[in-house]
């Protein structure tokens, strides 16, 4: 049985007593309580952090945060986990195929550098970015794998949205 189902079954005996009338001593009253905030704490959803944009001089609209962060977005969303776990230090597969492919598409389509793009990426070295952008365009040359359909998933829905901006551009 897990710590967190220890303590959950801890608390539930806890309330129970207390419903039941038996009078709690103090310290079993604190303990309980630090029980409860811990737990809260535990299963607290983080806020995701605010996206990093490099800070290179003169970066263009091409190069910050319009391109950056939506690239990143499409790539969680795509690979169907959570913004802030792409910038985490997680090493799941699901969360590494996420940012190679995201790694890819910024190096693809605008004129970051390794560094810029490896520090956009929750401030990972140029040798991280290199890494996962060398991976992802093997995949596509050996004919297909997560990263490359990621990314290519990622490319589309990224036309798709600038079709659709210039469209309504165009409308106005």
């Amino acid at each position: 049985m897990s710590a967190i189902n220890l303590l959950t079954d801890a608390l539930e005996r806890c309330s129970a007593d207390e419903a039941n009338g038996v009078e709690l001593f103090p310290a079993y009253t604190r303990l309980k309580r630090s029980v409860e905030r811990a737990l809260e704490a535990l299963y607290e959803t983080p806020k995701p952090k605010p996206l990093p944009v490099p800070s290179v001089p003169n970066a263009g609209a091409t190069y910050g945060r319009e391109i950056v962060q939506p690239v990143y977005e499409a790539a969680a969303h795509i690979a169907g986990v959570k913004l802030a776990d792409v910038f985490s230090r997680g090493r799941k597969r699901e969360l590494a195929v996420a940012r190679h492919a995201a790694m890819t598409v910024l190096a693809g389509h605008t004129s970051m550098t390794l560094v810029d793009i490896g520090r956009s990426c929750g401030g990972r070295d140029h040798s991280t970015a290199l890494h996962g952008i060398t991976v992802t365009r093997g995949e596509r040359t050996a004919g297909g794998g997560p990263r490359a359909a990621l990314a290519a998933r990622i490319e589309t829905l990224l036309a798709m949205k600038g079709a659709h901006e210039t469209h309504e551009n165009k409308t106005r």
